[in-house]
C-alpha cells in the first residue's frame, strides 16, 4: 500500500490572525472549503492548517490530486466566522522546507 502524497499550500490571509484565534479561524476555513468544493471532494482533499508563519500568513496541507481545488475554493472564499476575508496563494511545493525556501 503507497502512502498518501501531500502539497503544501503557502497563503497570505488578507487580515492579520492573532495566537488566540487560530484555532478558530483554522475552523472557520474548513468549513468555508467545504461549502466552496463539497463535501466529497472535501474528503478527497482533506485540507489542514498546518503552520502559521506570521499573523497573515499560514501553511495548508492538502492531498496532491486535491491541491487545484483548494486553490481555486481559497479564490472564492469572502467570509469566515462573520469577518471579511479573502486570500493569496503564495506558491505550493511537496514539502515545507522547499515552500519556506521558495518563498523566501
Amino acid at each position: 500500500m503507497m502512502r498518501e502524497k501531500h502539497r503544501y499550500i503557502a497563503v497570505e490571509s488578507g487580515h492579520a490572525v492573532t495566537e488566540p484565534e487560530r484555532d478558530d479561524f483554522a475552523t472557520g476555513l474548513r468549513i468555508a472549503l467545504m461549502r466552496c468544493i463539497g463535501e466529497s471532494n472535501f474528503h478527497m482533499v482533506n485540507p489542514r492548517v498546518v503552520e502559521f508563519l506570521n499573523d497573515n500568513t499560514f501553511i495548508l496541507r492538502t492531498s496532491l490530486a486535491g491541491c487545484g481545488h483548494v486553490i481555486a475554493a481559497l479564490a472564492l472564499i469572502k467570509r469566515i466566522g462573520g469577518r471579511d476575508a479573502y486570500f493569496y496563494t503564495l506558491g505550493a511545493s511537496g514539502t515545507i522546507k522547499a515552500l519556506k525556501k521558495k518563498r523566501m
